[in-house]
């Protein structure tokens, strides 16, 4: 029998896509994304990108694509506009490393697009990039609080009087709402400049006042809460996990687990730093590092390390690499994200497995309906099987050690 030989990202031809648009059809090319195969037709599997060509830039128009994901759009956007600067961000390291390989994939059709990297701060993208046009794409995994967010940071990053924001949404994942929400931020209508392919719209607003400031906007509102003895003041944000108070499941990991003795301890998907900063507190000697792919999660776990002043003890870095973190641990902790898919969760913790010392845990607290999915993960990761360290509940505590 003959066996096919297997393909992989690297081996594979990309092909280029197909489009309606003749400045597109044939010219770009685009790596595989969630969906594990690259763009074939652009009208059907990326419509949003496909309304770009309804945007009318300048000559030499700066742009700014914010939420960019895997960088389609603002790809699309560039190529249509050759003489237009772009410049496309996401917070979201996972999005913004498959976005910065499209743009070098397609530099030399496209060399007027570019990605600000995951590590700069909101604040220093706030003051070093004057657009006049904001293009915002809100997709299904943003809250409501978010896209205002998001909104409302696009308006102050405008040059006004005279920027325009453009809005790409889709109706069934609350597109009038956006748009409604798009016209409150402004305090003028919107305009429906085109319909596109099933059921995305595209909605324009003009600023016609100069109101830039001089700091982006934020969601962030100080919680207390109360663990292991100790009452803990820090800040949180609507978009990230457990923002009112600490959850039930990071709740028992601190309580079951011994965090008194450790030398260097990882917090794997710190969100606002809950398990790193309590492990750091408790831990008087102990070195933590926290790690996120959200850099608005990192940069609030930091912010608030140093509110508690833990900031020589404490680093929080974005990466979606655990390898490229230097050194090894002899504690690793996670309240992991339950529904990412297993490849990425397998790739995390393989990582993670990478970095643990001999004679290091591991401890991941994981809702009771999750148990076998992280079972399975931590075994392909580790090499051999978890085993169950405690349960309350709803939640598991899953441990290994070497």
């Amino acid at each position: 029998m003959v066996r096919k030989p297997r393909r992989d990202a690297s081996a594979t031809i990309i092909p280029p896509v197909a489009s309606r648009i003749p400045a597109i059809d044939g010219r770009l090319r685009f790596l595989p994304g969630k969906n594990k195969r690259p763009l074939i037709n652009l009208d059907k599997e990326h419509p949003d990108a496909a309304l770009t060509a309804a945007i009318d830039l300048d000559a030499a128009e700066h742009v700014l694509v914010l939420n960019c994901g895997d960088g389609v759009v603002g790809i699309v956007l560039a190529a249509l506009n050759p003489t237009a600067a772009v410049v496309l961000h996401d917070a979201n390291l996972a999005e913004t490393n498959l976005a910065r390989q499209n743009v070098d994939l397609n530099a030399r059709v496209v060399p007027n697009v570019r990605v600000v990297t995951g590590q700069d701060q909101d604040q220093d993208l706030h003051r070093a990039i004057q657009v006049a046009r904001v293009v915002f794409c809100p997709d299904r995994s943003m809250s409501l609080n978010m896209i205002a967010t998001t909104m409302a940071f696009g308006r102050s990053v405008l040059r006004q009087p005279g920027g325009r924001f453009s809005l790409i949404t889709h109706k069934r994942i609350g597109g009038l709402r956006h748009e409604a929400m798009l016209s409150a931020e402004f305090g003028v209508e919107t305009v429906l400049i085109d319909r596109g392919r099933g059921g995305y719209l595209l909605f324009e607003v003009i600023c016609d006042v100069n109101d830039r400031t001089d700091a982006p906007p934020t969601l962030r509102r100080p919680i207390g809460f109360d663990v292991l003895g100790r009452h803990f003041d820090v800040e949180t944000e609507p978009s990230l996990f457990s923002k009112d108070d600490l959850d039930e499941g990071t709740r028992l990991l601190l309580e079951r687990v011994d965090l008194s003795s450790f030398t260097r301890a990882l917090d794997v998907g710190c969100g606002w730093g809950a398990i790193g900063l309590v492990a750091a507190t408790v831990n008087g000697a102990g070195r933590v590092t926290m790690l996120d792919v959200d850099t608005r999660a990192v940069h609030l776990a930091m912010d608030n390390a140093r509110a508690l002043g833990l900031g020589e003890r404490v680093e929080a870095i974005a990466t979606a690499d655990v390898r490229a973190i230097p050194g090894t641990f002899d504690l690793i902790l996670s309240n992991p994200p339950f529904h990412a898919d297993r490849e990425t969760l397998i790739g995390l913790f393989s990582g993670a497995s990478d970095k643990l010392a001999a004679g290091g845990a591991v401890f991941l607290v994981v809702e009771r309906t999750y148990v076998a999915k992280f079972e399975h993960i931590l075994a392909r990761a580790f090499g051999r099987p978890a085993t169950i360290h405690a349960a309350r509940g709803q939640f598991t505590i899953l441990t290994l050690r070497r």
